[in-house]
């Protein structure tokens, strides 16, 4: 899939980023390269599914991975997440004391979306 300068330009009107038409242009370049170099990657045997996964996947993929040694997950899983556990917060009241704009109970913090 190639990513087109059009498609830079409507990410940035919703990332709300003000980018010029030459920069949309360098970023759609180099978005395909990303873009291309994931797919070459999705092609790659998942080394708990023993095949291609993705819509690289083929029978040469093989192959092209026959040189890389497995190394399973980047992280593991076991271990990410903690207790749930209960404890004292601060009082409400110290917590919104420095807040340059409050409600009874919460911030206000000003609006950054239109729409």
């Amino acid at each position: 899939m190639s990513i087109t300068q059009e498609t830079v330009l409507k990410i940035a009107w919703v990332a709300k980023i003000g980018i010029c038409e030459a920069e949309a242009e360098r970023f759609a370049s180099e978005m395909s390269k990303v873009d291309a170099f994931v797919d070459k990657l999705a092609g790659l045997p998942d080394p708990d599914l023993g095949a291609g996964v993705g819509a690289g996947s083929s029978a040469g993929s093989a192959a092209l991975s026959a040189d890389v040694a497995s190394v399973g997950r980047a992280a593991s899983p076991s271990g990410a997440l903690r207790d749930d556990v209960c404890v004292i917060s601060l009082p409400r009241e110290e917590l919104l004391a420095n807040a340059p704009e409050r409600d009874e109970s919460c911030f206000i913090v000003p609006k950054v979306m239109d729409q």
